[in-house]
C-alpha cells in the first residue's frame, strides 16, 4: 500500500494492472505539483487490431482523480500479441512529464 500511495509516476499499457494501481496513489496532493503523473499506452486507429475499439482509455474513468494524465498511441506496427509504441514519443512525454526537455513545455500558467 505504501509504494504505491508515495508513487510519483505510473506508466503502462491499457488494463486491469494499470487501472488496479492508479486507485492506490495519493488522493490528496497538497498541490498540483504532488500528483501523481500516469502515462497510458493506447490504441488509435493506425492500431485499431490491438483491441476492438480504438482509444480505448481510463482518462474517462480517472478524470476525477487528482492525476496528471498522458497517453502515448501503439504504433501501426502493433498487432493483438505484440504492441509497440515510438520510443521518441515516450522520451518526448517523459521530458514533459518529468520537466526536462524544452521549458517552454513544462510551464504551468
Amino acid at each position: 500500500f505504501n509504494l504505491f500511495r508515495a508513487a510519483r509516476t505510473i506508466i503502462g499499457p491499457h488494463g486491469s494492472g494499470l487501472g488496479g494501481n492508479y486507485a492506490w496513489t495519493n488522493p490528496y496532493p497538497t498541490n498540483c505539483k504532488d500528483r501523481t503523473q500516469l502515462l497510458e499506452f493506447i490504441p488509435g486507429t493506425d492500431s485499431a487490431v490491438v483491441q476492438t475499439f480504438p482509444f480505448t482509455t481510463y482518462y474517462n474513468t480517472i478524470r476525477k482523480w487528482p492525476l496528471d494524465y498522458h497517453n502515448i498511441l501503439y504504433t501501426a506496427e502493433s498487432s493483438y500479441e505484440t504492441t509497440y509504441i515510438n520510443l521518441d514519443d515516450l522520451d518526448s512525454s517523459l521530458d514533459y512529464m518529468w520537466g526536462g526537455g524544452d521549458p517552454a513545455l513544462n510551464s504551468v500558467p
